[in-house]
């Protein structure tokens, strides 16, 4: 899917309208990440979900002794 895109110093704000509109692929969130950088912040949220879960056990462990 493109969207119409276009460059500020085309802009007329006054107007609304844009002089050279283009055609582009929509921006995304995670569009300029590589796949190494998925992989780091996935190791991140996969370890501090570990480190939570382990203080959780080792709480809950404790309120039954």
């Amino acid at each position: 899917m493109l969207v119409q895109g276009c460059e500020e110093a085309n802009f007329d704000a006054s107007t609304g309208t844009c002089s050279a509109p283009f055609w582009t692929e929509p921006p995304g969130v995670f569009s300029g990440w590589t796949s190494d950088e998925f992989r780091q912040v996935a190791g991140a949220l996969l370890g501090a979900f570990a480190i939570a879960y382990i203080i959780h056990r080792l709480i809950k462990n404790a309120d039954t002794t």
